[in-house]
């Protein structure tokens, strides 16, 4: 375990339990959310991170090496849901994870983290039309001949 905010005297409406697997390099958090959204079809979970260091070097497309360290990286995820047509931040609890890496130097620093949700509307749109396109001109050409 690597946080556990489920107690009310820490700070009222945050309820996180974080946790990490050393195997797998992975952090998976859970929220409980007391009260219902506003509605939102898809979850985004933000996780920052402050100081320099390489442990969110893997969450882009490309990992960056060890010793190529980022400034207060951050990096976004999707909420993890077993209903496939609606992955958004429900009442009651909610989980995203999110693959970090070994980093030996970030334990002689300060690291803090922070979480932010947000929530978005996915939709899909079909646009149908036509599309009549018309070009005069002249093909030049050369050839040569021995």
């Amino acid at each position: 375990m690597v946080y556990n905010f489920c107690n009310q005297s820490i700070d009222q409406g945050k309820w996180y339990l974080i946790f990490y697997n050393k195997f797998t390099g992975k952090i998976r958090s859970y929220y409980f959310l007391e009260d219902p959204v506003a509605g939102g079809s898809d979850g985004i979970w933000g996780l920052y991170m402050t100081n320099t260091h390489s442990i969110l070097n893997n969450t882009g497309y490309f990992a960056y090496p060890i010793n190529n360290p980022i400034t207060n990286p951050y990096v976004y995820t999707t909420n993890i849901s077993t209903n496939e047509t609606n992955k958004a931040i429900a009442k009651g609890w909610n989980v995203f994870e999110t693959e970090i890496t070994y980093d030996p130097s970030s334990s002689s620093k300060p690291v803090w983290m922070s979480i932010q949700p947000s929530e978005n509307n996915i939709s899909n749109i079909t646009i149908a039309g036509s599309f009549t396109s018309k070009s005069e001109g002249t093909i030049v050409s050369s050839s040569s001949s021995n």
